[in-house]
């Protein structure tokens, strides 16, 4: 499964601050990675909707990491925060 068949939608909702994720399966666990490369979260899902708040980001760019459950392959989103 490509990543651009994994997400259903992507979207940064501003007025609450926050990014919201929609998938075609449950996600088991979210990874954020810093530029560096470095793992800041991993935070349980078990959900298709996931909602992350700006606050736990400072600037610059971000690699989100979606892992399913019972696959082994993660799918990636950058972001970046200025």
């Amino acid at each position: 499964m490509s990543s651009e068949s994994f997400f259903l939608s992507t979207t940064y909702n501003a007025d609450q601050e926050q990014l919201e994720y929609m998938t075609f399966e449950d996600i088991t666990f979210i990874q954020i990675f810093n530029e560096a490369g470095d793992l800041e979260f991993q935070l349980p899902v078990q959900s298709s909707k996931v909602l992350i708040g700006k606050s736990l980001f400072g600037e610059g760019e971000y690699k989100i990491g979606f892992l399913l459950d019972g696959k082994s392959t993660i799918h990636f989103s950058t972001v970046n925060f200025k």
